[in-house]
């Protein structure tokens, strides 16, 4: 509790970018859960992801659940 915790969620693009592409990566409402960028891996061109970070209050001991998703265009 009151220490800050930032971590990342990757998806993969398993289709052609000219046919698809990632175009976010959202994640459930955690209360205080703030995203970062959409961000390509550089050595890898199908991987992306995205950094959070979460400082969790007295109120939020005990398991969080958090569910991600991959949107594409």
């Amino acid at each position: 509790m009151g220490v800050t915790i930032t971590f990342q969620i990757y998806a993969m693009l398993n289709c052609s970018r000219s046919i698809s592409n990632i175009t976010s990566i959202a994640a459930s409402a955690v209360s205080g859960l703030t995203a970062g960028s959409l961000t390509i891996v550089p050595t890898n061109s199908t991987l992306f992801y995205v950094t959070f970070t979460w400082t969790p209050q007295i109120d939020q001991v005990g398991y969080e659940e958090i569910c991600a998703i991959a949107y594409t265009r």
